[in-house]
């Protein structure tokens, strides 16, 4: 189901991304680096660690395949959340590795 929001703003690691439905734009800093309309998944990785917590990290995988990193934590909730929203906004699948 499409989202009834217009716009997600992510902050990670003092990156701010904007995904806005009006201008179609993906932004990083305020400077536009992909379209909405580019975006074949977002891709949500575990990445296992014995010694300590596992981290997440969430990128988007675009139609060429090539990868916008948007950020990797140890906060799980935070990290789905953040897939989830942006997902929702653009109509795209999650795919989880």
């Amino acid at each position: 189901m499409p989202s009834a929001l217009s716009a997600v703003k992510v902050v990670r690691d003092g990156l701010e991304f904007t995904f806005d439905k009006a201008t179609g734009a993906i932004s990083r800093n305020d400077q536009r680096i992909a379209n909405l309309g580019d975006v074949d998944r977002v891709q949500l990785r575990t990445i296992h660690d014995s010694e300590s917590a596992d981290d997440y990290r969430l990128s988007l995988v675009l139609k060429d395949q090539q990868k916008l990193f948007l950020g990797q934590t140890s906060d799980s909730e935070s990290i789905v959340a953040a897939a989830e929203e942006i997902a929702d906004l653009i109509d795209v699948p999650i795919h989880r590795k």
